[in-house]
């Protein structure tokens, strides 16, 4: 099992991609990073109908990742799923909106996990889970970030 904050392996060299041949450099990164998280990535939203601890926010929204497609089981950071005490629901391939329900939020660390009935999910609806890095990265590695936007994929250059 990777440890927690295991970097997304999606970017590394020789990983499988779109299938196409990449660029080099930085864009056959992110080329390669896009191909590999696109059916991995899912919009979260997260309903909590009333306040709890002071917080006073009810609608929130952000991108999670898929950490095992046949278990349904997906990790999201604690800015869009602040509690247990709340509706989540996943939409999935940009189009197939499903039920999740809040398994867990770590009490120091930044996610939480959620999880759905992939039996919900159309056939024809894609959904897989990204691959995590065995390790964390070391200090200063280039790393691509990648989100959903309501355009479609967001994602660009970091320094870990």
């Amino acid at each position: 099992d990777a440890p927690p904050g295991a970097a997304l392996a999606a970017a590394g060299e020789g990983e499988e991609g779109g299938g196409g041949t990449a660029p080099a450099g930085r864009e056959g990164s992110i080329a390669r990073a896009s191909a590999a998280l696109r059916d991995a990535l899912v919009t979260v939203d997260f309903f909590r109908p009333f306040s709890i601890d002071g917080e006073t926010g009810m609608r929130y929204r952000g991108t999670g990742v898929v950490l095992d497609a046949a278990a349904g089981l997906v990790a999201v950071d604690r800015n869009t799923v602040t509690s247990t005490l709340g509706d989540a629901s996943l939409t999935l391939g940009g189009r197939v909106t499903v039920a999740a329900r809040v398994e867990y939020v770590h009490p120091l660390h930044n996610f939480a996990l959620l999880r759905y009935d992939p039996a919900c999910v159309p056939a024809d609806v894609r959904v897989s889970a990204a691959k995590l890095a065995p390790r964390p990265l070391p200090p200063g590695a280039e790393v691509v970030r990648a989100a959903l936007a309501s355009g479609g994929a967001n994602e660009g250059p970091d320094r870990a």
